[in-house]
């Protein structure tokens, strides 16, 4: 390779791998921002719940309150006519004992007369029989008698009346009433404490609130500028890599671990005609593909690639050796936001299932590594003697990228009481799926009041708060039921029951009469394997009530709403110029998540360039 080559493919490099690193580094951020977002919309959430919670406990109180006080008022009545009454009763019990102490004495002295009047009477008897003395003295003593009769009678009813009045007990009513009143005095001081209290709490949890709500949109914003900030780079990524870097593009299929790669053809940079005719000269004999560990990619030389190509490649591979694989030319359409512009000549490589892939160190390609793509163009040997240069040319390394393999999927679920069942099913009919699968199994609230206006994962979310799997996977365990599946690639029913302390996604109680969607994070349960597997979020399409003990949905459906966004597993930008359709791959645009989160797992497969952008040729390549 001459100086001037060298040179270029340094610069190349160096340029890509310098805005790879500022796509790492702002994708970085851009997640850290989505996890500040979340918490912060959680804290908004909670001190919405609380202030709610304390304006309730507020209006209880206002309204004891105001019992109280109409209690206290009726009490003040009722203490000054049981005061009125015990004044009045103790006056009329003296009145009344007195008037049956002169009624008996009045009845005593009229005793003493009728006794007098009697003796007068046998007086009279035995001296003056049947005289006008005698007759007069018998009436006097009749009179007299009957007298002293109804003396005596109302004497007895003064007694029985003075005896009935001290029975009456205003005395107990007014202690009673006075008792009451106390007591209800003290209710009312501290019905007033209560509302002085929940006043000023409510009022710091009003200004909680304001400030976790600020707190939020500023989050949002945060966020807003990095998702801006990504755009940017993407876009600086797809241009290089377009450009520079022969549009080196590849696309992961998660059920089976493959990479399909694809490519620009390389073009001369100016135009050349055979000898002796004016037919434009063949310039690219073939285009190879090879991988390298991403850690090992600085150390890629084209001498190195020329030797390992000379030695571990033959078109038979027979013996599954080879480390270089041939490119099929085709020409595929330009798409940029939807609309097919032209047409790209184009090469690309699909591993065939019988296919061992190995790298360039001659190891297999396995799931959970960090790999690399280069593009090893041959030239004719005509085009090499007519630019004076015996090389063959390697491009740049593509966005780094991990294979992984496809967890079971979840279709279907079923509640019943305090119940929650889950089905697994194999991810593809065509590999086995084995692996010791956890689940995290969450209630996600739907429209509490303080939901509404945040910032949400994409526009088709159901969910009115921004929750994507990277954000599943930082829920704390205090806030999911967890669970845990040994699948072996036959369909399992896996179940977790709410209990009294079971709480939302945010870690509030569950509230009554709230709907919450059912989402479950899929992810394996052994740490060795994360890198190997691709955790997967499901949500409901539909939610479920709490009534205050019981969720009630005999079945309901579940959609994969995984946001593919690890650049470990994932690029930053997509492929347009690529039409997956052999695959039954995915290659959404990130600038329409809300598509991408419609589909289910058998579509969840990702590729290496922007889809908003056209696929350009590579007419100036790398010598």
């Amino acid at each position: 390779m001459n100086s001037y080559s060298e040179n270029l493919q340094k610069t190349v490099s160096t340029t890509l791998n310098s805005l790879y690193a500022d796509q790492q580094k702002i994708a970085s951020e851009q997640r850290s921002a989505e996890y500040n977002l979340y918490f912060a919309q959680g804290a908004q959430i909670s001190s919405g719940d609380n202030l709610a919670n304390t304006n309730i406990q507020l209006a209880a109180a206002q309204g004891l309150n105001d019992q109280g006080v109409t209690c206290d008022n009726t009490a003040i009545n009722l203490l000054g006519t049981a005061t009125t009454l015990q004044s009045n009763t103790t006056t009329a019990i003296s009145n009344v004992a007195a008037a049956a102490a002169n009624i008996k004495a009045a009845s005593n002295s009229i005793s003493k007369v009728a006794a007098n009047i009697g003796s007068a009477l046998n007086i009279a008897l035995a001296s003056c029989y049947d005289t006008d003395i005698y007759k007069k003295t018998q009436q006097a003593n009749d009179f007299i008698s009957v007298t002293a009769n109804e003396a005596e009678y109302a004497s007895q009813l003064a007694m029985e009346a003075s005896s009935q009045c001290s029975e009456l007990m205003s005395a107990d009513v007014l202690s009673n009433v006075t008792a009451s009143k106390t007591a209800l005095e003290q209710l009312l001081t501290e019905l007033s404490t209560d509302v002085t209290n929940l006043s000023s709490q409510s009022t710091k949890d009003f200004q909680t609130f304001n400030s976790d709500k600020k707190a939020e949109r500023k989050a949002e914003g945060v966020l807003k500028d990095a998702d801006s900030q990504l755009l940017g780079v993407n876009e600086s990524v797809f241009a290089a890599n377009s450009q520079l870097n022969l549009n080196v593009n590849w696309l992961l299929d998660p059920v089976k671990a493959k990479i399909q790669v694809f490519s620009s053809v390389y073009e001369s940079p100016f135009v050349v005609n055979a000898k002796g005719s004016n037919a434009e000269m063949q310039v690219v004999e073939n285009q190879y593909v090879f991988f390298a560990k991403a850690s090992n990619q600085s150390s890629i030389t084209l001498e190195q690639v020329e030797t390992l190509f000379s030695e571990y490649y033959t078109s038979a591979n027979s013996n599954h050796t080879n480390r270089f694989y041939l490119m099929a030319s085709e020409v595929a359409p330009i798409i940029i936001h939807g609309a097919e512009l032209g047409n790209s000549a184009q090469c690309s490589y699909l591993p065939t299932d019988a296919d061992a892939v190995r790298d360039s160190d001659g190891d297999l390609v396995v799931a959970g590594q960090d790999y690399v793509a280069f593009i090893y163009v041959e030239l004719t040997l005509a085009y090499q003697r007519f630019i004076g240069v015996y090389d063959n040319i390697i491009s740049s390394a593509s966005a780094s990228f991990t294979p992984t393999l496809a967890l079971p999927v979840i279709n279907s679920s079923s509640v019943s009481g305090k119940d929650i069942q889950v089905t697994l099913e194999a991810a593809s009919s065509e590999v086995e799926t084995n692996v010791d699968t956890e689940l995290h199994v969450m209630l996600l609230p739907k429209d509490k009041p303080d939901e509404r206006g945040l910032m949400t994962s994409s526009p088709s979310s159901v969910l009115p708060f921004y929750f994507n799997v990277s954000v599943a996977q930082q829920v704390s365990s205090a806030n999911y039921l967890p669970a845990e599946a040994d699948f072996k690639n036959a369909n399992l029913n896996v179940s977790v029951s709410i209990t009294d302390d079971t709480t939302d996604n945010f870690g509030s109680p569950l509230i009554k009469d709230i709907e919450y969607y059912i989402g479950v994070l899929c992810l394996p349960h052994s740490a060795q394997n994360l890198t190997q597997y691709l955790p997967t979020l499901y949500i409901t399409n539909s939610p479920v009530t709490f009534d205050g003990n019981h969720l009630n949905a005999p079945q309901i459906s579940f959609s994969n709403v995984t946001h593919v966004n690890n650049t470990k597993h994932t690029p930053l930008i997509c492929s347009a110029a690529v039409q997956p359709s052999a695959l039954g791959l995915s290659a959404q645009a990130k600038e329409e998540p809300s598509t991408a989160e419609e589909k289910t797992a058998e579509s969840s497969d990702t590729s290496a360039t922007d889809s908003k952008d056209a696929a350009k040729k590579s007419n100036k390549g790398n010598k």
